[in-house]
C-alpha cells in the first residue's frame, strides 16, 4: 500500500471520531494457595486447595502445577478460557520429618498462554507443626506425650 493511500486511510478514520487499536491476546495466570489447618501435628492430615484463575484476556492450555512438598501435579482441565477459575485439593499426611519446623511450601502453577507464551504464578503456605514431644536422657527424639502429661 502507498504512503499516500495510508494517510487517506487515517485522515478518514480521523474525521470519522474513530480510534483504532490493536488488540492482544495475553496470557496472565493467578495462584492461591490455602490449606485447611494453620497447625497439624505428626500423624495429622492436612489438606490443601489450589485455586488457579485465568486473569489474562487469552485462553491458557497445557496447566501443571508444581509444588515443592507435594511434587507436580497435571490438572485434569486442558484450558483455562478468559475470567475461569479451576480448583483441586491435595491431602497431606505430617510424617515425623515434618514436625520439628514449620512445614512451609511454595507451588507454582505454569501454562501456555496464547501465542505460545508461558505464563506463570506462585504461592505459598506454612503450617505450624506441634513438637508434642520430648527429648529423653539419652538424648533421643520421642514423638508422644510427655510422662506424666506435661
Amino acid at each position: 500500500m502507498k504512503a499516500r493511500s495510508i494517510r487517506h486511510i487515517a485522515l478518514a478514520v480521523a474525521l470519522m471520531g474513530m480510534i483504532l487499536v490493536p488488540s492482544f491476546a495475553l496470557g496472565d495466570l493467578k495462584l492461591t494457595k490455602t490449606a485447611n489447618t494453620f497447625d497439624a501435628d505428626l500423624g495429622d492430615q492436612v489438606t490443601y486447595t489450589f485455586f488457579l484463575e485465568n486473569t489474562g484476556n487469552g485462553t491458557l492450555t497445557n496447566l501443571v502445577l508444581k509444588d515443592s512438598h507435594l511434587g507436580i501435579y497435571e490438572l485434569n482441565k486442558s484450558s483455562l478460557a478468559v475470567g475461569e477459575n479451576y480448583s483441586m485439593s491435595v491431602n497431606y499426611t505430617l510424617m515425623e520429618a515434618d514436625v520439628f519446623a514449620p512445614l512451609r511450601n511454595e507451588a507454582q502453577a505454569n501454562a501456555r498462554g496464547p501465542g505460545g507464551s508461558v505464563v506463570s504464578n506462585n504461592a505459598s503456605f506454612a503450617i505450624a507443626t506441634g513438637y508434642s514431644g520430648y527429648v529423653d536422657a539419652s538424648g533421643s527424639r520421642v514423638i508422644s506425650p510427655r510422662p506424666g502429661g506435661g
